[in-house]
């Protein structure tokens, strides 16, 4: 799941939000920041920012850090996007 707020000016501009992430382990909530870039000849854009986790469920609860990503929408706004995410985590277990 994901919740974003932009602020945009012909598709780059910075952007935050929030991000679950679920499995049947538990779910993970990551708050990101981040910048976005159109590109010029084609549709789409590239991103990239920092992310925390914020929370957890079931075997993340106690999960901790904080990390990087990066990605992009080959499309226009609101079509799917890929990225891929590094994170540090800390689990006081």
């Amino acid at each position: 799941q994901l919740l974003v707020a932009s602020d945009y000016v012909q598709g780059s501009g910075t952007f935050e939000g929030f991000v679950t992430l679920v499995s049947p382990k538990g779910e993970i909530g990551l708050r990101i920041t981040g910048v976005t870039t159109a590109r010029e000849q084609t549709l789409g854009s590239d991103f990239s920012g920092e992310t925390e986790v914020i929370g957890g469920t079931g075997e993340y609860v106690t999960l901790a850090g904080r990390g990087r990503f990066t990605g992009q929408r080959v499309g226009p706004p609101g079509s799917p996007i890929d990225a891929e995410v590094s994170l540090e985590l800390i689990n006081p277990r």
